[in-house]
């Protein structure tokens, strides 16, 4: 089992643009369902109350409420807590982040044909590797009759380098996305045993009223993984210790040992909840692991 506990991102370059909505001013008595960006935080709001100039980020909470939060703007989607968001741009997308100390990262939710990931120094490029958003066919009945598979979640190994950026460039023949981006150390708590349970959540409601009319309400979903891990016994303490402080702080877990990091349901952005360990022996022991994903 792998842990990539992201460190804070820091955006240097990208070729999507902030100019979801007007600018918010004081100048301006905003109209309810209004829509406005406030670039210093990067968050859309919309007007709730008539002739409103109130500063949004100030006025989103209390009694009288006068703007909602919308969420952020579509060029730091792949920075804000929710995984069904992303970053999106017709074609190509490519977004640059601070990647000193680093050694690894996580993409979920890349939409698009081809992923690309660069390390650049002083303007080189000095590692890169290719992925390809689309599992590859192998005859000629899957490649002209069957559907395709899109991959939307990569984690991959970066070289620990200091003074150097991450490039992510996603291409493709329409609308490409991004959505959370977890960029920092990777670290093996223990060796993933076979049997893993993987369950996709659904929060979708059907209810059938008195007259027995049935209504289907889709909702979001989350994936959960159950499995459990192998760690040597004299490496317990260190686990706990490093699993207590990674509570409630969503990481991306990948429930699998192979240098490859695959298949891509191992992979997963997600808080742990209640391990427990058991002792059987002087040697290893076994460690339960559920991982809830966000959603």
């Amino acid at each position: 089992m792998i842990v990539i506990e992201g460190l804070p991102l820091i955006l240097t370059y990208t070729n999507v643009l902030e100019n979801d909505a007007p600018e918010w001013s004081a100048l301006t008595a905003y109209a309810v369902n209004a829509t406005v960006m406030v670039a210093a935080v990067h968050k859309l709001y919309l007007c709730l109350v008539p002739h409103n100039n109130a500063y949004p980020p100030d006025n989103c909470a209390g009694a009288t409420d006068k703007w909602m939060l919308v969420g952020a703007t579509n060029k730091y989607m792949d920075q804000d807590p929710y995984v069904g968001t992303a970053t999106t741009r017709p074609f190509n997308l490519v977004k640059e982040y601070d990647a000193s100390g680093r050694d690894a990262v996580s993409l979920f939710n890349v939409s698009g044909k081809d992923l690309l990931l660069e390390l650049v120094k002083d303007g080189q490029v000095i590692w890169s590797t290719q992925r390809s958003c689309i599992r590859p066919v192998y005859t000629y009945k899957d490649w002209y009759f069957a559907q395709r598979v899109f991959v939307r979640h990569f984690a991959v190994r970066i070289p620990l380098k200091v003074n150097v950026t991450l490039r992510i460039t996603v291409t493709g023949g329409g609308l490409c996305g991004l959505g959370n981006v977890v960029l920092g150390l990777h670290e093996v708590l223990g060796g993933t045993q076979w049997g893993m349970d993987v369950q996709l959540l659904t929060y979708s409601r059907v209810d059938t009223n008195s007259f027995g009319y049935t209504y289907i309400s889709p909702g979001k979903k989350a994936r959960k993984l159950t499995n459990i891990v192998e760690v040597d016994n004299d490496l317990i303490s260190h686990v706990l210790n490093r699993l207590d402080a990674l509570d409630a702080t969503p990481c991306a877990w990948i429930l699998n040992n192979a240098n490859g990091w695959e298949p891509e349901c191992t992979l997963l952005y997600g808080i742990l909840r209640s391990p427990g360990i058991n002792i059987p022996g002087p040697l290893r022991s076994t460690l339960r692991v559920e991982i809830l994903g966000m959603i």
